[in-house]
């Protein structure tokens, strides 16, 4: 699988910009936000698609902004990778990926359990 991005706009009052990623096996069109009551993917009066479940608004610390393989990584890093890797699982007929356990829990309240804090480091003596 090979995630791909695609810079949509920019704010500069934000500085940030909006990023489109997807993948060779979760395309664009896979990915796309549908209408409701149609099923038919929002669009553009371009054509081109609107909205994607994957589109995300990245803003950029360094200032003046990265340029060139810097910004390059920036983007690639903040790709959801372990989402795209569990779309290629759920795809995949021979990979079980059912929710029958989630399923049962449907509508019943529980506690939630937060972990105590790890130790702080210790300094040698």
């Amino acid at each position: 699988m090979q995630i791909k991005y695609r810079i949509l706009g920019v704010s500069e009052d934000g500085h940030s910009a909006e990023i489109r990623y997807y993948s060779d096996v979760s395309t664009e069109e896979d990915l796309a936000v549908r209408d409701v009551d149609t099923g038919e993917i929002i669009r553009h009066s371009d054509g081109s698609i609107k909205t994607c479940i994957a589109d995300m608004n990245l803003t950029f610390f360094d200032v003046p902004a990265l340029t060139g393989d810097a910004l390059d990584e920036y983007i690639s890093v903040r790709a959801p990778a372990p989402w795209f890797e569990l779309l290629e699982k759920i795809k995949d007929p021979a990979i079980d990926t059912s929710m029958t356990t989630l399923k049962d829990m449907i509508g019943v309240d529980y506690d939630v359990t937060i972990p105590p804090p790890p130790d702080p480091p210790t300094l040698p003596d």
